[in-house]
C-alpha cells in the first residue's frame, strides 16, 4: 500500500492515469488535456509510472495516416479518411517528409534512397512534386539541397 501511494500519491498522478485508462496514448494530448500540468512534470510522472511498471513506452515508429484531399486544384490534409476513393500511397517516415518539404533532401533523392515511396497510377505518382510543394522558408536552406 506504502508503494502505490509513493507513485499514485503525487500530485497529478491521478489525473493522469485517468487520461491513460481512458485511451490517451500520446505526450502532446496528454499535456493538452490537462491544463496547469506543466510538460516537464508530466514526463517525470511518466518516468515515475514506467519505472513503477504501471505504464510501458512505446517507440514513435508507430503508423500514422493522413490524406491529402486536392478539391478545385486546393490541396488540403486530413487525419481522417475524408472516404474519397484513393488514387496515391505515400509511404514515408514523418522526419523525411519534413525534411523533403523543407528543401533540405531532395524528393528525387528521398525517392532514390526508399525515405519516400509513391505507390498509385503512374500518371497521378508524377504528379506528386506538384502537390507535395516546398515550404514558404525552403528558399532560405541550403540551395544544393532544394535541387530536385
Amino acid at each position: 500500500m506504502s508503494r502505490a501511494l509513493d507513485v499514485l500519491g503525487e500530485r497529478w498522478s491521478p489525473l493522469i492515469l485517468r487520461d491513460l485508462l481512458i485511451g490517451t496514448t500520446r505526450f502532446n494530448d496528454l499535456a493538452r488535456g490537462l491544463p496547469g500540468l506543466s510538460r516537464s512534470l508530466l514526463a517525470k510522472r511518466l518516468r515515475q509510472f514506467e519505472r513503477a511498471g504501471l505504464i510501458d513506452k512505446v517507440g514513435s515508429d508507430d503508423l500514422r495516416r493522413y490524406w491529402i484531399v486536392i478539391e478545385s486544384g486546393v490541396p488540403s490534409v486530413c487525419d481522417a479518411d475524408s472516404g474519397y476513393q484513393v488514387d496515391v500511397t505515400i509511404s514515408s517516415d514523418v522526419e523525411s517528409l519534413y525534411q523533403v518539404w523543407l528543401g533540405r533532401i531532395p524528393r528525387s533523392h528521398a525517392m532514390c534512397t526508399g525515405r519516400a515511396e509513391f505507390a498509385g497510377r503512374t500518371a497521378l505518382t508524377r504528379r506528386i512534386p506538384s502537390v507535395l510543394q516546398l515550404s514558404l522558408v525552403a528558399r532560405y536552406s541550403d540551395p544544393a539541397a532544394r535541387a530536385s
